[in-house]
């Protein structure tokens, strides 16, 4: 009975061993600091790598990060199993035909503006109000998804003039825009126009207005988006969902948001 149990033991010992092996993330993601960026030693850090990090640690995975990518490129990547997994990805009905999504932080987007307009803007509660309250040109990024309140103002053909929309990857021109007066707010991601403010040092130049760009739901989190192709029998997805509940309720999980969110 003894060597029976032994026996058992090793066997399991063995089996899951081997899952751990075969559990290797080959994670891509485009220039996208503070979430993912080269550190400038062709090193992948950032705030969705160190979550990444704590959810695949939790799951007994291992973490194989690509070199920085287009956006495109880690689309295609995704699309054909070369790639795993990869972050900060909205949950649209498209890309649901390629993969599956887990949400694993919360997300913020914000109007950020001139400091010297923020007094003229005190009774803007909603981006319908700066549409229909002021004359303002709004600086958006293509392809970013912003969520159901946007996207049903911007389907409104008297709204569109009043967007300037320019390539993701170029992501600071907005904010030269908006310093030069060619445009008078941006949306973003807050923790992507955080970091690029502090960059530039334009601190005393830029603020946020206070609103949410979208009511809390699906919009308000960040998404792991997992290939299909790459998890064909979702083991990956199944392994990465249960570790997410896990690690969102460690000191861990908590401490890395609070330095990315300070104000959280």
């Amino acid at each position: 009975m003894n060597v029976f149990r032994i026996i058992l033991g090793l066997l399991l010992v063995s089996s899951v061993t081997a899952y751990a092996e075969e559990c290797t993330l080959s994670a891509g993601a485009s220039d996208y600091a503070p979430l993912t960026y080269n550190d400038g030693g062709n090193n992948i850090i950032g705030l969705d790598v160190e979550l990444v990090a704590l959810i695949a640690k939790q799951a007994n995975c291992k973490v194989k990060w690509q070199p920085i990518l287009p956006w495109e490129r880690v689309m295609s990547g995704i699309k054909t199993g070369e790639l795993t997994i990869t972050t900060s990805a909205s949950d649209t009905p498209d890309r649901r035909e390629f993969s599956r999504f887990l949400a694993y932080r919360p997300d913020s987007t914000k109007v950020f503006v001139r400091k010297e307009d923020l007094k003229k803007l005190s009774d803007i509660n909603n981006l319908e109000d700066l549409l229909t309250k002021t004359n303002f040109t709004i600086g958006i990024y293509i392809g970013y998804h912003y969520g159901s309140s946007f996207e049903r103002l911007f389907a409104d053909s008297k709204n569109q003039a009043r967007f300037s929309a320019i390539p993701d990857s170029t992501m600071s021109a907005n904010f030269e825009k908006l310093q030069a007066n060619r445009v008078d707010a941006v949306i973003l991601e807050t923790v992507v126009g955080l970091d690029l403010i502090k960059s530039a040092k334009l601190e005393d130049k830029i603020a946020i207005l206070g609103f949410e760009l979208d009511d809390p739901g699906p919009d308000a989190f960040a998404n792991i988006m997992i290939s299909k192709a790459g998890d064909p029998d979702s083991k990956i997805f199944n392994l990465l969902k249960k570790s997410i509940i896990e690690v969102q309720n460690s000191d861990a999980y908590k401490q890395v948001l609070k330095r990315y969110y300070p104000a959280n």
